[in-house]
């Protein structure tokens, strides 16, 4: 799903396991709320609450490349 003309959201993250290893790769997550989206570092998200955690709807950050955006014009 694309956010904005650069870039768009992958696959959602389902394991916490996952998160950490993008934390470790200093990684950029995308977290869904109703009416926005936000990018937030992964190793941010470590300092919430487990619950906190599992409250919102994490997805894998990716960017767009030039190709990606040459063949939809």
């Amino acid at each position: 799903m694309q956010i904005a003309s650069n870039i768009s959201k992958g696959g959602q993250i389902t394991s916490i396991d996952m998160l950490v290893t993008l934390a470790k790769k200093k990684e950029v997550v995308v977290i869904e709320k109703t009416h926005f989206s936000l990018l937030i570092p992964a190793d941010y998200l470590l300092d919430f609450s487990i619950n906190d955690i599992l409250k919102n709807s994490i997805f894998f950050f990716a960017p767009k490349t030039n190709e990606t955006q040459n063949n939809q014009l």
